[in-house]
Order: C-alpha cells, then sequence, then structure tokens
C-alpha cells in the first residue's frame, strides 16, 4: 500500500507540475497579445507614437513588479484609479 501511495504522490506532483507548465506557457503566449492589442488601441484611438506607448509599457512593468502576483490587489487598485472594473469568468483560461 506504501508503494502505490508514493506512486499517487508521484503522478499528483507531476500532474501538478505540468499544470503550472502549460499555464506559464499559456501566459507566454497570450502576453505578447495583450501588449500588441493594447499598443494598437493606443495609437489608433490616441495618436500615440512609439514613445509614448512604450513610457505606457515602461509604466505597466513596474506595476506588475510592485503587485508581485497579488491579482486581487492591481485589479482593485485599477478600479480605484481609473473606474475600470476587470472581471474574471470562471473557465476563462481554460483553453489554454
Amino acid at each position: 500500500m506504501g508503494k502505490n501511495n508514493r506512486l499517487i504522490n508521484s503522478v499528483k506532483l507531476l500532474a501538478k507540475k505540468n499544470q503550472v507548465d502549460n499555464l506559464n506557457k499559456a501566459a507566454d503566449r497570450i502576453t505578447p497579445q495583450i501588449y500588441a492589442a493594447m499598443a494598437i488601441a493606443l495609437h489608433r484611438t490616441y495618436g500615440f507614437g512609439y514613445e509614448r506607448i512604450n513610457r505606457a509599457f515602461l509604466e505597466s512593468q513596474k506595476i506588475w513588479q510592485a503587485y508581485d502576483g497579488d491579482v486581487d490587489g492591481m485589479v482593485k487598485q485599477c478600479e480605484e484609479e481609473t473606474g475600470v472594473t476587470v472581471e474574471f469568468r470562471e473557465g476563462s483560461m481554460d483553453q489554454w
């Protein structure tokens, strides 16, 4: 029975690692798309060029670092500063 438990635990650990790896791969794919979409939107909507878009991206990277994975904190701050509410739908990442 002990051997089976070790095997089951090993399989669960491997599955968890694969899940994290898959999530990281999805983030690596989607992040450039998000930045590209925002750059295009800033250009089309406000006529922003390289300099202003790059400054916005640099500021966004500082914000990412400041919140260090605190998604709820970042979303709350976004709403407080901008009035924009970011919502997550259940299962919205299932496609990744």
